[in-house]
């Protein structure tokens, strides 16, 4: 038998890369590789909720702000900050598991220290948070709806870490 094997082998060769090739094909094109909606026009699913594009776009509003803030300069396009925008769904629906809310007068505080930190002018006439949308944000492309949702969410995140004792060390 082992000679009729290596007699025949060039043409079962042939046969065995076409099926590994078939085969690879058809397993690959099942799959979306993490990318992408999958045919119930979701992303997948954190804790059990669907993930949506729009939480994927406010996520990554996020995420961009964040670095903004950081940085005091927006990201460039070419970042990859998608693996952030998951990781910020998937704190934010943990904090959200576990019961965790913001108090609206915490993030109006650090909204308030946020903006006097950058040097936002008290105007009396216009309120900072219009003229950190107007000044800043919309270069970013974002408005002050994600500035709070960002504070809300960041807030959450500490809050989450405090309660779980997480140091970072």
């Amino acid at each position: 038998m082992l000679g009729s094997i290596r007699k025949h082998s060039t043409w079962l060769w042939g046969i065995i890369i076409a099926a590994m090739a078939a085969s690879l094909v058809v397993w690959t094109g099942n799959r979306n590789g993490g990318q992408g909606e999958r045919g119930d026009g979701t992303l997948g699913t954190i804790f059990g909720k669907a993930v949506t594009q729009a939480d994927l776009r406010e996520a990554l509003n996020e995420v961009r702000l964040q670095y903004f803030l950081m940085r005091h300069e927006w990201p460039a396009a070419s970042q990859d900050l998608e693996r952030n925008a998951y990781q910020r769904i998937f704190i934010s629906r943990k904090a959200e598991l576990l019961g965790i809310h913001v108090a609206d007068e915490d993030v109006a505080r650090v909204a308030a220290a946020n903006l006097a930190r950058m040097g936002v002018p008290k105007d009396p006439s216009i309120s900072m948070a219009t003229v950190f949308e107007q000044q800043i944000l919309s270069k970013g492309g974002l408005t002050i709806e994600d500035f709070d949702r960002y504070l809300r969410h960041d807030l959450a995140e500490r809050q989450l870490i405090s309660a779980l004792g997480l140091s970072g060390q």
